[in-house]
């Protein structure tokens, strides 16, 4: 499939009636289980891809190291391929912009942007906007129907505003005005959720698994798409945990009968897309 019908398709997931969930790859394997699984479109995720290196998450990795695992997973699988672009690896609007071309020359049809730091605190709107514009400035050069989805942190960045959404709100809005196709807001819990899907003048994009609630819940709320961040390489980090601890405290070896076999991940890594090499 081209990367043009790719982005057509990614697009119009996000036109649809129904919510749908975009799960977040740090491989070629974790990619291609996802694929094959059945989901329409994958993400990456900045920090799963960080930690499965060995560094820690925020901007550790440079963009050239961190699009080339983009470039990996996006050969790797016939799917729309996300990428997580964390602050957009750049202090200037015409750096995140040189990102967005690479990651488009990556064969990415989607990015998330966000809209913190690196100290932690929100960027002013206006820093924000300006990236976001350059940002579409490029995408349009490229003649894609390429999807940014724009990150805003405020809920988990400061907790003064959560009583009132306003300032939330207008940032969404303000993304959109500006070239976003989407709105991701990490919030901590579904409390805020519908008054942000009613308010937003886009698509919503929520975190799922930080808090128990099912995709049909969050599309209740209004929300339409539903991303996962790094939780699936913590649950597998989480298992092997569990299983040194099996081996360790009772000797034994039950989770290998659970584990995918030599040759299922053979063959995982060894499918060629396209024709094209990893």
């Amino acid at each position: 499939m081209s990367q043009r019908r790719k982005a057509q398709e990614f697009l119009s997931l996000h036109q649809g009636s129904q919510a749908f969930i975009l799960p977040n790859a740090w491989d070629v394997v974790s990619a291609r289980l996802l694929e094959q699984a059945g989901f329409q479109a994958i993400a990456t995720a900045s920090a799963a891809i960080a930690w499965a290196a060995g560094v820690p998450d925020g901007e550790e990795m440079s963009r050239e190291e961190m699009i080339a695992i983009v470039g990996r997973i996006v050969r790797a699988v016939n799917i729309p391929v996300s990428a997580d672009l964390e602050r957009g690896y750049g202090d200037s609007p015409e750096e995140v912009g040189k990102t967005i071309e690479m990651v488009i020359e990556a064969g990415a049809v989607g990015a998330n942007l966000e809209d913190s730091d690196g100290a932690g605190s929100v960027i002013s709107p206006n820093d924000m906007v300006e990236r976001i514009t350059a940002a579409r400035q490029t995408i349009e050069s490229s003649g894609i129907e390429f999807v940014l989805n724009a990150r805003v942190d405020m809920l988990i960045r400061h907790k003064e505003h959560e009583a009132n959404l306003d300032h939330v709100i207008d940032r969404a809005n303000a993304y959109l005005d500006s070239g976003a196709n989407c709105i991701y807001v990490l919030t901590n819990g579904p409390e805020f959720v519908p008054e942000l899907a009613a308010s937003i003048r886009g698509p919503l994009n929520i975190l799922g698994g930080a808090q128990d609630t099912s995709l049909r819940d969050f599309e209740k709320m209004g929300v339409k798409r539903v991303t996962i961040g790094p939780y699936l390489l913590g649950a597998a980090f989480g298992g092997v945990r569990d299983h040194a601890r099996e081996m360790l405290d009772q000797g034994t070896f039950s989770f290998a009968q659970n584990s995918l076999n030599f040759n299922e991940v053979q063959e995982l890594v060894s499918r060629k897309t396209d024709d094209r090499p990893l």
